[in-house]
């Protein structure tokens, strides 16, 4: 069911174009990233990642990442 949406999104020029398996692994794994690294980040005595605030800022991140034309080189 995601994989025809995702191949959607594509052709619509709305996310990049690349392997559509490629595409939901990545962002599979983008956004279990937070949750994965909580104790590494606090351990860094980073900002703790599983706040409101943090969680919003790394969906955005991701959003971001995933629109062409929205990245700065």
């Amino acid at each position: 069911m995601v994989v025809p949406w995702l191949e959607d999104m594509m052709r619509a020029g709305v996310i990049h174009q690349m392997p559509v398996h490629s595409m939901l692994y990545s962002l599979v794994g983008m956004v279990q990233v937070p949750p994965m690294l909580t104790k590494e980040a606090d351990l860094a005595g980073q900002k703790a990642m599983m706040t409101e605030d943090s969680v919003a800022r790394h969906a955005e991140s991701v959003l971001q990442f995933l629109q062409p034309g929205t990245l700065s080189a």
